[in-house]
């Protein structure tokens, strides 16, 4: 004899192809009496609706950086060209003006500090000792990169040349200096394009590498010391605003690169390790 139960979906069926019953009457010696309705297309609909959109989005978030890194490109050379053909901006001017009549001397005294870490064997002495201690703790990619950094002085170098652009009338520049062929031109700021990748770097490898207060006690000096060398070097008189901004792009643009680098190459290191 056929029980009732027996209408009832079995629990085996995976769930795209359970049919949803519905019972709608039972009566005294009458049978129940099931409707089944098919819902696997419905679901399978509602699958593809939910995967294209996923795609979408993901198409979407991969875009963004790059959009991103096309626009600070486009900024970066824009300004570069600009910065050639001519020699100071009129909102260079009303920022060196405001900045120069702050009269703290706290105020002063930091500007002061924050650029005598730019200087040439300084920047030496910062990237030496990192190396030192990535190799002291066998961390020779990183020592490598760190190294890599430098490659900041070597950009601001080529920069300063093609762009040419001149000094503010307040920075003094000794024709005797070794450097004065290239210390003469404004565009861009050496100190504020290695602080940009110099430092940049070290926070990332704090952000890598550390956890609870040792990163954020880097990170945070680190972008202390990056923020405040732009307004120094205008401070100084050493820079217009126009070279600081664009000292901050093309080394955020230099800094990704270098970033994009170390994660390959430790890619690429534990591939190797996983053939061997």
């Amino acid at each position: 004899m056929r029980s009732k139960w027996s209408a009832l979906p079995d629990p085996g069926i995976p769930r795209c192809q359970v049919e949803i019953s519905s019972l709608v009457s039972v009566s005294a010696g009458r049978r129940w009496t099931v409707l089944p309705v098919r819902i696997y297309r419905i679901r399978e609909k509602i699958t593809l609706d939910t995967r294209e959109w996923d795609h979408n989005q993901r198409g979407t978030m991969d875009r963004k950086p790059t959009a991103f890194i096309i626009l600070m490109i486009a900024c970066a050379v824009a300004l570069s060209v600009a910065a050639h053909f001519f020699s100071v901006f009129p909102f260079d001017l009303k920022i060196s003006q405001e900045l120069k009549e702050e009269q703290n001397p706290v105020f002063a005294l930091t500007m002061q500090w924050v650029s005598v870490l730019g200087e040439t064997w300084i920047e030496a002495v910062l990237a030496g000792t990192g190396i030192a201690i990535c190799m002291i703790r066998r961390r020779r990619r990183e020592a490598v990169f760190i190294l890599a950094t430098l490659s900041s002085v070597v950009l601001t170098s080529v920069l300063k040349v093609l762009v040419g652009r001149p000094r503010p009338p307040t920075f003094p520049v000794n024709p005797a200096d070794f450097f004065w062929s290239v210390d003469q031109f404004s565009y861009p700021s050496g100190h504020v394009l290695f602080y940009m990748v110099f430092f940049g770097f070290i926070a990332f490898l704090a952000w890598s590498h550390f956890k609870g207060y040792k990163r954020w006690f880097i990170i945070a000096i680190c972008s202390f010391l990056i923020v405040l060398i732009g307004p120094s070097r205008v401070y100084l008189g050493a820079h217009w605003a126009s070279d600081v901004i664009g000292s901050y792009i093309i080394g955020g643009l230099w800094l990704g690169m270098l970033i994009l680098g170390y994660l390959m190459a430790g890619r690429g290191s534990g591939v190797l390790a996983g053939r061997n």
